[in-house]
């Protein structure tokens, strides 16, 4: 077993803001990003944790962590789960299926570094046992107590040129991914306007604002978190069809989009 973190999720905005931010805590990372891309990267170099992500394409991390525990050389390995989706039975779930910790999406480095170092036993310094189960549900740091944190980098002299943070660079790096996920956004509420939504622009959609949801609050845009999941949830397909969801979808997209155009925070 190796000292590498797995970060297993299909949103490529997620992994390279993680990525660059748990190298920056000391970690060693590798990446995957659908289900089966996971058990191949365990075998192949069993990690010394893996995050996972629930809403994988090549099967859903259920199916990924169902085969991670019963895998006689994987089984021990901590699993940290993550999901943007809301469902408070989420959490008992994933225990159930035997992954060591959830935390809710949008996730903050400081608080997946602090998770990492509990479940592998090296929180504040001190051994704990790996199997320890945590919930992670609020979005309020306050409310977690989370092991002490790296030092964050001191701002640089007045006049000096600051290096961009890894947020910053990551955003910029994806800045027109993160636009064309607006698109799609925002042509389903055209298409919901003019009654001409099909069932592939809506699913597009949904996906592409659970994405949004799942990232944003990474770059300080909580209030974009906020926007994209009451998306995702007015276009299910129930919620839909109510007489009141068109326009209402068309003011959160524009809300949306003001947010996007903010940049980190």
């Amino acid at each position: 077993m190796t000292d590498t973190i797995l970060i297993a999720d299909d949103d490529q905005v997620v992994v390279a803001l993680l990525s660059a931010e748990l190298r920056e805590r000391g970690f060693v990372v590798a990446t995957a990003a659908d289900a089966m891309q996971v058990m191949m990267a365990a075998r192949r170099t069993p990690p010394a944790a893996i995050l996972l992500d629930i809403m994988m394409p090549g099967g859903s991390g259920f199916e990924a962590l169902k085969r991670l525990r019963s895998n006689s050389a994987l089984s021990g390995v901590p699993v940290v789960a993550m999901s943007a989706n809301t469902d408070p039975g989420l959490p008992q779930k994933v225990q159930a299926l035997g992954a060591d910790a959830f935390l809710l999406k949008p996730v903050q480095p400081d608080e997946v570094a602090a998770t990492l170092r509990r479940v592998l036993g090296t929180a504040a310094g001190a051994p704990q046992p790996n199997r320890r189960w945590r919930r992670t549900m609020s979005s309020d740091p306050e409310s977690r107590d989370d092991a002490p944190s790296a030092p964050r980098p001191a701002p640089a002299p007045q006049g000096q040129a600051q290096v961009p943070s890894s947020a910053a660079r990551v955003w910029a790096q994806f800045r027109d991914l993160i636009f064309e996920r607006m698109a799609a956004v925002e042509a389903a509420a055209v298409g919901l306007r003019q009654a001409t939504l099909t069932p592939e622009v809506r699913q597009k959609a949904v996906l592409e604002a659970h994405r949004l949801a799942g990232s944003l609050g990474m770059f300080g845009l909580a209030e974009g978190t906020r926007l994209a999941r009451e998306i995702e949830h007015l276009l299910d397909e129930t919620a839909a069809h109510a007489p009141n969801t068109p326009r209402r979808l068309t003011e959160l997209a524009a809300g949306l989009r003001q947010e996007l155009e903010k940049g980190p925070v």
